[in-house]
């Protein structure tokens, strides 16, 4: 018996051993995880200071910002007629989604404008046949040109000839006075009748009769005036002559000086006449300009979509025409009013305003999650395109505007978000990755000196280490270089040195 209660003793205090190991173990274990965790936030060195101090870390780090914005169309396009009349047709209506190139709307008349187009087309091929022709004519042009400027060298050459001055002999010396002697003689014939007619000296005692006096004075004064012309022809020239004589000369002059520059003009020209040229390339021009009014006038008179969009607006109907003061009236003015207005909804965007001091953190290409106040449960991603280039008052505050581009603007029952709802949007600046960080409070850079940070060094004491500093947030700073990973960096009770 006595064995057995020594046995049953020596086994009770064998288990009470083992337990008060275990129990010793376990305060041991959680001690010594204490003794880990308060390491990381206080350390005392032997001089007996306290510090706090953090690890230096490998991690990401983000800038970031906040703002508030707006679901826009990415594209807005009001359309117009670009004449005035009545809308003989409308295709769509609001709601509706149309591609480019569909016809929205037209208006009545279009048979006159085609009818004024094709006038247009026909005067500008008419003007660019004269421009052609000439361009073809070229060389018989030159030729022309030099047959025109001889028969000019001809017709002055003989208006020279025949140009008379005063003093000048019609027959030359000789006829002339061949003509005078022939005029002296049948002047003294008719001389004899004429004193029988007038019954002078040489009448008396005669018995001629009147008749037949006249009988032959009548041939002999002819003659003698005959005689008499002759003379006074070949003696020189009349006033007349003499004046159209000279007018004819400075005519062929002129014509002369014509054809050479003519001709001249056209073989340094290569046969084409320069003026003529510029001309006819003019009426070509104004011919294009004309037809091109033409055809946008036809073309203004149809609503085309000049993109893929949605109706959001239309002001009037089929039958009824609109002015800017009144839709209700007949005739639609030309640019007075949109008729027609298309938006691109299934490529919306935000626009945001953000605070200006996160400027630095709205940078176009940057990352943005987007949460609209009707739809709090769903968050829609996209990117900055845009940051306005300058600042706008917002309630007495200054605040920096852009626009994010969503990557779906469809809500998950997949319909279209409507223009106007209100967003709250968050955008990601720059962002680093596996690199080491550090407290941004941790950091010491007085004005004009660089950045500089106290580590508890293994003596447990403080040291100055000069750091490089790469992207901050509002918490953490990347450390580029001057610690390493796992450095103790000292937080507070430090006095900058």
């Amino acid at each position: 018996m006595k064995v057995e209660k020594c046995s049953t003793n020596k086994k009770r205090t064998r288990t009470i051993l083992i337990v008060l190991a275990v129990l010793a173990a376990l305060v041991g274990l959680a001690y010594g995880g204490w003794r880990l965790q308060q390491s990381s936030l206080a350390t005392t060195s032997k001089s007996g200071s306290t510090y706090e101090t953090t690890a230096v870390q490998r991690g990401n780090l983000t800038q970031s910002a906040s703002g508030v914005g707006s679901l826009a169309a990415s594209k807005t396009v009001n359309l117009s007629f670009a004449v005035s009349g009545k809308v003989s047709q409308l295709n769509v209506q609001v709601n509706d989604h149309v591609t480019t190139g569909e016809v929205l709307a037209v208006l009545d008349g279009l048979d006159k404008l085609k009818l004024d187009v094709e006038n247009k087309q026909l005067a500008l091929q008419t003007a660019q046949k004269d421009l052609d022709d000439l361009q073809s004519s070229a060389v018989a042009s030159l030729a022309q040109a030099l047959i025109d400027q001889s028969t000019a060298q001809a017709a002055y050459d003989k208006a020279k000839a025949n140009t008379h001055y005063k003093g000048d002999n019609r027959c030359g010396y000789n006829l002339t006075e061949d003509y005078y002697f022939d005029y002296m003689i049948k002047k003294g014939r008719a001389q004899i009748w004429q004193n029988y007619l007038d019954g002078g000296p040489t009448a008396a005692g005669t018995d001629y009769g009147r008749d037949y006096i006249l009988e032959h004075y009548n041939p002999l004064a002819k003659a003698r005036d005959i005689a008499y012309a002759n003379y006074v022809y070949c003696q020189g020239f009349t006033d007349v002559e003499i004046a159209t004589s000279q007018s004819t000369l400075q005519t062929a002059t002129a014509a002369l000086r014509q054809a050479k520059t003519t001709y001249q003009n056209l073989k340094a020209n290569n046969g084409i006449d320069p003026l003529e040229l510029q001309i006819d390339q003019a009426k070509v021009t104004d011919a294009q300009l004309a037809l091109q009014k033409s055809q946008e006038t036809l073309d203004g008179a149809t609503l085309v979509a000049p993109m893929d969009g949605t109706v959001v607006a239309i002001k009037g109907a089929a039958g009824l025409s609109q002015t800017a003061e009144d839709t209700t009236d007949s005739t639609v003015t030309a640019a007075d009013m949109t008729f027609i207005t298309l938006a691109d909804l299934d490529n919306p965007i935000v626009t945001v305003s953000m605070d200006e001091a996160d400027l630095q953190y709205f940078i176009v290409g940057g990352p943005a999650k987007v949460v609209f106040t009707s739809f709090p449960d769903q968050t829609y991603t996209g990117k900055v395109t845009e940051v306005v280039p300058q600042l706008v008052t917002v309630m007495g505050g200054s605040s920096v505007q852009g626009t994010v581009k969503l990557d779906d603007a469809k809500l998950t029952t997949g319909k279209t978000l409507l223009i106007g709802l209100d967003a709250s949007v968050d955008v990601t600046g720059k962002q680093v990755q596996n690199v080491l960080t550090a407290p941004l409070k941790a950091v010491y850079q007085p004005a004009g000196s660089s950045a500089f940070m106290y580590i508890l060094n293994s003596r447990g004491k403080p040291e100055k280490r000069e750091v490089e500093l790469g992207l901050k947030t509002a918490d953490e700073v990347e450390i580029r270089s001057g610690l390493e990973e796992g450095e103790q960096i000292i937080t507070t009770n430090i006095k900058a040195q």
